[in-house]
């Protein structure tokens, strides 16, 4: 009687054990193997959010915008997913898969490089809004408007005239005589007065230039990335061609992250897969050899604690647990009371069916 009442345990739970070898698939990865799979993720969500602003800043319509966004979208899972699914090809489509492959990760690499582009252009517009740009008006180069060139032609003539009138003779008091020359040594005088103006407006419009430059020449230093634009002189490249390059590498870092965190938690996940299948097939092995054992699949119904034996004893046949009541304990995660309990069910079950 108790040989049969084991026997209906047995196989009522054989398919749910099977069915919790695959659930727990993640859950019995090891710590390394779940920082693998969370570096994965993360490096996959980066490379979708990088590939959703490129979409969206290389487009104008919305349309246009969306289509590329889910176009690089595509591609980035694409390229992050083959590699580790890649041996299960053969032949020539593995041979399409990975050269479809190739052309996905330049079109992710131009993406993430035109991120990375953008973003360092971006980074120096801040640095350059940063500046106070002086505010010099705008001034004439003199009060009539003329430069210090025209004053001394003008200045030339007036001194020619002054000369020969002053060279002139008459008779009796020359009022009009005198009166132009005072008029013309008055506009001698006028025009050093203005000649003077202009120099001092030059003068200004001068410093006003160099504070230009300087201003320009203090952007155009603070837009450049200072360590790109050091290393950029030192090897005799040019800045850009440099960002170029260093944004090719971060891409390459990226992608190359996911790609083999992805390879890491897919080999992982088959060998604690193939694990459990070999776990399965034992606990089908001493079923079927067992001459006390008849698989009875009229039941429906079990309990938690069915479960939970049928759970440790996949575990003791794989050969990861004793059947003691502390191990057990330890393996479930649950009190004292529930580990002895399962413990005594274990026992009854299976210790005597041995026996």
């Amino acid at each position: 009687m108790n040989t049969n009442t084991n026997t209906k345990f047995q196989s009522a739970s054989l398919t749910s054990t099977v069915g919790d070898s695959t659930r727990f698939l993640v859950v019995k990865l090891t710590a390394s193997q779940k920082l693998a799979l969370l570096v994965a993720i993360a490096a996959t969500l980066a490379s979708l959010g990088i590939a959703i602003y490129t979409g969206w800043q290389s487009s104008g319509l919305l349309i246009e915008r969306l289509i590329r966004i889910a176009l690089i979208g595509v591609a980035v899972l694409f390229v992050h997913w083959l590699p580790a699914g890649l041996h299960e090809l053969r032949g020539l489509v593995q041979v399409a898969a990975f050269t479809l492959w190739l052309v996905a990760t330049l079109v992710v690499l131009h993406g993430q490089i035109t991120f990375f582009m953008i973003s360092q252009r971006h980074a120096g517009d801040l640095r350059v809004a940063t500046i106070q740009t002086p505010s010099v008006p705008l001034m004439a180069s003199s009060l009539s408007g003329r430069s210090r060139t025209d004053i001394a032609k003008e200045k030339t003539k007036v001194i020619s005239d002054l000369a020969r009138a002053q060279l002139q003779r008459c008779l009796g008091e020359c009022t009009t005589l005198n009166v132009r020359r005072a008029r013309l040594a008055a506009e001698i005088m006028a025009l050093d007065a203005e000649a003077d103006e202009a120099k001092r407006y030059e003068a200004m419009d001068d410093r006003r230039n160099s504070q230009a430059d300087r201003v320009d020449e203090l952007r155009a230093s603070l837009r450049a990335d200072p360590v790109a634009f050091s290393v950029a002189t030192w090897i005799g490249v040019t800045e850009q061609c440099l960002a170029m390059v260093i944004g090719l590498a971060y891409a390459v870092v990226l992608e190359g992250t996911a790609v083999l965190g992805w390879i890491m938690v897919s080999a992982a996940l088959g060998r604690t897969a193939g694990r459990n299948v070999v776990v399965s097939d034992s606990i089908l092995g001493v079923l079927e050899h067992d001459p006390a054992v008849e698989i009875d699949s009229s039941r429906g119904v079990i309990s938690n604690d069915d479960k939970l034996v049928e759970r440790v004893r996949a575990a003791v046949v794989a050969g990861e647990l004793q059947p003691t009541q502390f191990s057990i304990r330890e393996f479930l995660g649950c009190g004292q009371p529930k580990a002895g309990r399962v413990n005594r069910l274990y026992v009854a079950r299976y210790c005597s069916v041995n026996g």
